[in-house]
């Protein structure tokens, strides 16, 4: 059997981790901590997996664009840009920080494991 895969590897799994991670933030941009999620920004890519809280993050769409692919936030690799392309330590500190706050929240209210 073919299965379909992409940049983030087999589609369906990727899919799957996509909504875990919305509810793990009980579905709260962890940029702006006030809009919907609606999408998963990688502040990196990595080879050996996403991680919740570490290089996924859901974030809402005008936060995504605005904000995690700014100039300010987003470094470009011209050698590797698909794997290499990544958010400045700053900015990762931050998402990270807002998403341990959120999903400290959700699981003290019992809404998520």
């Amino acid at each position: 059997m073919i299965t379909k895969t992409t940049r983030y590897g087999n589609i369906k799994k990727y899919k799957k981790r996509c909504r875990k991670a919305h509810l793990r933030t009980n579905g709260l941009c962890t940029v702006c901590l006030l809009n919907k999620s609606e999408q998963i920004h990688h502040s990196s890519y990595r080879k050996s997996g996403d991680r919740y809280g570490i290089n996924i993050f859901p974030v809402c769409r005008h936060c995504h664009f605005n904000v995690c692919h700014s100039p300010q936030n987003w470094i470009i690799s011209l050698i590797n840009p698909t794997w290499k392309n990544h958010n400045t330590p700053a900015f990762t500190a931050l998402l990270k920080r807002n998403y341990k706050r959120i999903n400290k929240t959700v699981r003290t209210s019992g809404e998520v494991n």
